[in-house]
């Protein structure tokens, strides 16, 4: 009747109908009819039979009271009941090993940090993918030693191959000399 009252309450049209009519003939049809009322069970067909969906729940529900009635209520943790459990106990204050535990991952925390700081790279990265797409810096870093880029006189030479600014100008490009 339970699985019935279900179809109904989940879809009160012609599918839901059906499917309660084939629940109610198993349940009138099957052996164990313990405290259900057949009687108001029959009711409950024939009401659904005349389209009164909402007076057969209603016929339905009466006829399993009883049944549902004999029920023991829910105690303890079982799904369904009001009643709290014990409380778990808590863990109580950190021990030496916590502590040092503790103090530890502190110390490597700011190792770490500092580590990361003291080698992190003179550029940034958007200074790197310029320098490696070849594009020209914008200007950003008004010192020239710090200059990336391939066109700068610090870039990749050693301090004996560097160029004077004079010398740079009077290069020869593929078309010819500058001038």
């Amino acid at each position: 009747m339970q699985q019935a009252l279900g179809h109904l309450a989940q879809d009160p049209g012609p599918k839901g109908v059906a499917a309660a009519e084939a629940k109610i003939g198993e349940a009138l049809g099957g052996p164990d009819q313990d405290g259900v009322d057949v009687a108001l069970v029959g009711q409950a067909q024939a009401e659904l039979t005349a389209g009164e969906v909402v007076v057969a729940q209603q016929t339905l529900q009466l006829s399993i009271a009883e049944a549902v009635g004999q029920l023991e209520p829910a105690s303890g943790e079982e799904t369904g009941t009001t009643v709290v459990g014990e409380p778990l106990p808590g863990r109580g204050s950190l021990t030496g090993t916590d502590w040092t535990f503790g103090a530890v991952s502190l110390v490597l925390l700011v190792v770490g940090v500092g580590l990361a700081l003291w080698f992190r790279p003179a550029e940034n990265l958007a200074e790197l993918r310029r320098g490696l797409a070849g594009a020209p810096d914008t200007g950003s870093d008004p010192d020239p030693s710090t200059d990336p880029s391939p066109t700068s006189p610090t870039s990749r030479t050693s301090p004996t191959s560097r160029t004077s600014p004079s010398s740079r100008t009077s290069r020869t490009s593929p078309e010819g000399p500058r001038s």
